[in-house]
């Protein structure tokens, strides 16, 4: 399956891999700004509202990473049809 899956990577348009990359690293900094919510929460330990948002934040960079993966290889496999 991950042997699979490396080889779908390699053979990606270039330029997809490039967005899909692009992507990734922008879900990696939603997520790194979440962690921060998240460690600020730990800290004070005041707002259950701060809490909340740090796990929304989360939540919508591991999605963004998986759509950006997901449409990644769906857009490539409809370029290879294509042409």
């Amino acid at each position: 399956m991950i042997k699979a899956l490396t080889e779908n990577f390699s053979n990606i348009d270039k330029s997809i891999k490039k967005l899909m990359i692009k992507g990734i690293k922008f879900s990696l900094l939603v997520c790194l700004i979440s962690s921060f919510i998240l460690f600020t929460y730990e800290i004070f330990y005041n707002s259950p509202d701060l809490y909340y948002i740090g796990i929304s934040v989360f939540k919508t960079g591991t999605i963004f990473a998986s759509a950006f993966l997901g449409c990644g290889f769906a857009f490539n496999e409809i370029k290879k049809e294509l042409g």
